[in-house]
């Protein structure tokens, strides 16, 4: 083929040199695509295992938490326990508060008995 049946100045070593240049600047743009791509994933890789590392810390804190914490099955035993003592504690002093009044009253009917004695005696040794 001549050069003189195309009027634009083509020919297929014209053709085939722009065709090869135009598919080396697309492979060119699909790796700086990849590249990019790439980039991105490793970018977004990194954003979540920072993400799940905060999740794990949280549900360390979670467990140690858990653990430290008294149970409601615990809780509830050791507060019957403590409300068992407090009832004894509350029935000892409300002996010893009757026992005390006891005590005060027999010193308080003793004291008057003997004042009221001495009284007696002292009203008929006048006499």
């Amino acid at each position: 083929m001549t050069e003189d049946h195309n009027p634009d100045g083509w020919t297929l070593r014209t053709l085939y040199i722009h065709v090869m240049e135009i598919s080396k600047a697309a492979k060119e743009g699909v790796n700086a695509a990849m590249a990019s791509a790439e980039k991105a994933i490793l970018k977004a890789e990194t954003a979540t295992e920072k993400r799940f590392d905060s999740v794990n810390e949280f549900r360390q804190a979670m467990k140690d938490q858990q653990e430290t914490f008294a149970n409601k099955a615990e809780t509830n035993l050791r507060l019957e326990e403590l409300s068992k003592r407090l009832d004894r504690i509350a029935t000892g002093m409300e002996l010893s508060i009757g026992k005390s009044s006891g005590i005060t009253t027999v010193a308080l009917g003793a004291a008057w008995l003997i004042t009221t004695a001495i009284a007696l005696l002292a009203i008929f040794l006048r006499h």
